[in-house]
């Protein structure tokens, strides 16, 4: 891999893709982002393993999942439109009806998204085979209603808001009564709004994993976050 800093970007080209950092800018989180990077863009599923690296994304990232023939034009397709979007969306595929059944894909050309805390995933119109168009329609519907917080994601949550997008920030420790109660809420919240993603937006941060900024929130929101679940809108044309 090697290393390109632009203006306020950081790329990482690996075997020939590109790839924005949109984490921290702390050496353990980068090398630790930078090591999980998959060695393709497109993880085929056909082991329990496989599987399981998959369902263990489910609330952490957009993901993808195809059923195609194996060295199809249409995987290959996929494959491509899946290089632009490395370092953000996990894609995967299937090649096989034992493994479609199992990540509930009925027929083969069936693409669908799977957006953190939504429980229905979106399923891509069938037209939809070409690198372009799987572009497109990834871009299109890529913005969760809820995403959480993290270091590998810091930048890219306040990125290129829309003029008429709205944002909301829950502060809330999982830890607590409280705060489970809260989230349980939000889940509820980000579910049935899922066809408001791109101009609703709930950013879940949990403070326990960003103690150093704890003070700065406070001040910047005018909020006691030690005192419970904390929730508001914030302007981001700012």
């Amino acid at each position: 891999s090697e290393v390109d800093k632009g203006e306020d970007t950081i790329h990482v080209y690996k075997d020939g893709f590109k790839i924005e950092y949109n984490g921290v800018r702390d050496p353990e989180t980068f090398v630790g982002w930078m090591m999980d990077i998959p060695d393709d863009p497109v993880t085929i599923i056909n082991d329990e393993h496989d599987l399981e690296e998959f369902e263990d994304l489910e609330d952490d990232c957009v993901r993808i999942i195809g059923y195609f023939e194996p060295g199809s034009a249409a995987l290959k397709e996929f494959e491509e439109a899946a290089e632009d979007f490395m370092g953000e969306i996990e894609f995967f595929a299937v090649v096989t009806s034992k493994w479609a059944r199992k990540v509930g894909l009925k027929r083969i050309g069936e693409v669908q998204m799977l957006r953190p805390f939504e429980e229905d995933p979106l399923f891509a119109p069938s037209s939809v085979d070409t690198e372009e168009e799987f572009e497109d329609w990834v871009e299109k519907h890529k913005e969760p209603v809820m995403q959480k917080l993290t270091l590998e994601n810091y930048f890219n949550v306040w990125k290129d808001p829309e003029d008429d997008e709205r944002m909301i920030l829950a502060f809330v420790d999982e830890e607590t009564r409280e705060g489970r109660a809260m989230k349980k809420l939000l889940d509820k919240i980000a579910d049935e709004n899922s066809e408001h993603a791109g101009t609703l937006e709930i950013v879940l941060i949990d403070p326990d994993e960003f103690p150093l900024m704890v003070d700065v929130w406070e001040d910047m929101f005018g909020i006691d976050i030690e005192e419970g679940p904390q929730i508001g809108l914030v302007d981001i044309s700012e």
